[in-house]
């Protein structure tokens, strides 16, 4: 399982514990506090919007004129 470090609503981070360990058993629990579970598509700089759990990917770059 892979977790998301977040601070201020982004997505700072991707974490994914030792196989066989738990994320509380990799990370200090400082850390832990900050993650949430995600799935394998999410990435830094993401936005994170914790009242609905959803993950936002930013928006694509436009291309200049």
């Amino acid at each position: 399982m892979k977790y998301a470090r977040i601070n201020e609503g982004s997505v700072v981070e991707i974490c994914t514990p030792v196989p066989g360990f738990t994320i509380h058993q990799c990370f200090h629990a400082d850390l832990v506090k900050d993650m949430v579970s995600c799935t394998d598509d999410v990435q830094a700089g993401w936005s994170y919007n914790a009242e609905t759990g959803q993950f936002t990917a930013p928006p694509e770059p436009s291309a200049p004129a």
